[in-house]
């Protein structure tokens, strides 16, 4: 039990590092798509160093820890040497992460190097390190002060696509609630009143946002992404959990009518004639199953649905998802199909 639980919780954070950079990827390629390329630069390629800065070595530290040999069933010494790298010197993930990253700015006792899984483990360490601490400021400051170098977006250079076009089912009924006896003019004015007044009462576009409320901004979303790589990492820990839960609900059931259950039959079912073992483990066997079934394979399973759809709505879509309330169009064959038999050649 010990064993399994340890690579389950391992397993768990593996899925959770490859899941959330398919994340991270997707929202590349968003940025690709809608031609925001300073934020696929300065936002996706550096969140994804300071994701592989902060979790992605402790990643790799995992799958190096099961390729280096320990010989566990090897005779423990009874002075241990803890310079000697052994079954009972092994350091754990967390500390060496620990030591790898906060050993050199001093707030940590380094690791020692006699237990290092391979010779340039504190070298690769710092890199990563070095280049988590340069991305952070990159992803907190570029954009804002590019916007400041470079001004704010000119849209009144750009024609209205809807300038000009007018109602095809204007009625007396509609003239008449704009104003009964008022001529063209009048009518016009009002509505050019109305459109300066829902221009100026009416959110300013992306571009046209001041530097310090860019700045604030950029800041909560540097911050958000960076804690964000801890507690969604640790979120995906629910996965480990789960399978731990039902392996003891298992057990439980299985000590339940298994084991409790010997005093209904006399005691030891051992000492029992083989008729009443046969009929003990014939009924409490039905009995089992039947717990099983409808605690694991059917309330558990719905919790399992909960917990996965909750990893893939929060946690992973929000590396990519904006919800900027634009309607999801899903992609069709069909439709694309009809716009190509529809569609006139110019030339």
């Amino acid at each position: 039990m010990t064993f399994t639980n340890n690579i389950k919780e391992k397993l768990s954070v593996i899925i959770a590092y490859v899941h959330l950079n398919f994340g991270i990827v997707l929202n590349g390629l968003n940025q690709i798509y809608f031609g925001r390329y300073k934020k696929l630069t300065f936002d996706v390629i550096t969140g994804f160093f300071i994701f592989l800065g902060l979790i992605g070595y402790m990643i790799v530290l995992i799958y190096v820890k099961w390729w280096v040999p320990v010989y566990t069933y090897d005779e423990v010494p009874k002075t241990i040497d803890q310079d000697v790298f052994s079954v009972s010197t092994s350091p754990s993930i967390i500390t060496l992460v620990i030591g790898d990253i906060m050993g050199p700015t001093g707030f940590a006792e380094p690791n020692n190097p006699n237990l290092y899984f391979f010779p340039a483990q504190q070298d690769i360490s710092n890199l990563l390190l070095i280049i988590t601490v340069v991305c952070l400021p990159l992803m907190l400051c570029t954009i804002p002060c590019m916007a400041i170098c470079c001004g704010p977006k000119h849209h009144e250079e750009i024609p209205d696509e809807f300038q000009g076009v007018q109602a095809h089912n204007k009625s007396e009924e509609d003239d008449g609630l704009l104003g009964a006896g008022a001529d063209e003019g009048d009518i016009q004015d009002d509505i050019r009143d109305v459109e300066e007044m829902l221009k100026n009462h009416s959110p300013k576009e992306e571009g046209d946002h001041g530097a310090g409320e860019m700045f604030i901004h950029q800041i909560i979303e540097t911050i958000e992404f960076v804690l964000g790589c801890i507690s969604n990492t640790a979120s995906y820990l629910r996965l480990w959990a789960l399978s731990l839960a039902h392996g003891q609900l298992g057990e439980v059931f299985l000590t339940i009518f298994f084991t409790q259950t010997q005093p209904l039959v006399g005691g030891n079912i051992s000492e029992s004639s083989t008729v009443v073992s046969i009929l003990f483990f014939f009924f409490m066997g039905f009995g089992y199953m039947f717990a099983i079934f409808c605690v694991l394979f059917m309330m558990d399973c719905l919790e399992v649905f909960l917990h996965t759809m909750r990893l893939h709505w929060v946690e992973f879509m929000g590396k990519f998802y904006e919800g900027m309330g634009i309607p999801y169009k899903p992609f069709s064959f069909k439709e694309v199909f009809e716009k190509e038999r529809t569609r006139k050649d110019t030339a």
